[in-house]
C-alpha cells in the first residue's frame, strides 16, 4: 500500500473514533488533526512521486501503521483516545519530514 493510501486508513480510523467519542475535547483535538493536519498531508502525498527506498518514508509508513493500530484500538476501548492521538501526531511528523508539508498547527494538538 502506498503512503496516500495509509493516511486514508488512518483518517478513516480516526473519523470513527471521533463519532464514538463522547469527550468534547477529544472530539476537538480529532477534529483538528484531520482538517488542518491530515488532509493536507494525505492531499500532499497523493499529488506527490514519493521515493519509498528513504529512511523517512519507512519511518513514515511505520508510524503510520502504529497510528492506526492505536486508533482502532481506542474505537474498542474509547480510554485509549488520548494514545490514538498521541500516535497520530507521531505519524503526522513522520510523514511531514516525507512530503515536506510545512505544519506548525501540530504544536497545538
Amino acid at each position: 500500500m502506498d503512503l496516500a493510501n495509509n493516511i486514508g486508513v488512518l483518517v478513516a480510523s480516526l473519523n470513527i473514533l471521533m463519532g464514538k467519542s463522547t469527550n468534547l475535547a477529544f472530539r476537538q483535538k480529532l477534529g483538528t488533526l484531520l482538517s488542518e493536519v491530515l488532509f493536507p498531508l494525505w492531499d500532499a502525498a497523493l499529488k506527490q512521486q514519493l521515493d519509498t527506498t528513504t529512511p523517512q518514508f519507512q519511518a513514515a509508513t511505520t508510524q503510520l501503521n502504529n497510528a492506526t493500530q492505536a486508533a482502532q484500538a481506542a474505537n474498542a476501548d474509547l480510554n485509549q483516545t488520548q494514545q490514538a492521538i498521541q500516535a497520530a501526531v507521531n505519524a503526522a511528523k513522520a510523514i511531514d519530514q516525507v512530503v515536506g508539508v510545512v505544519l506548525p498547527i501540530l504544536a497545538l494538538i
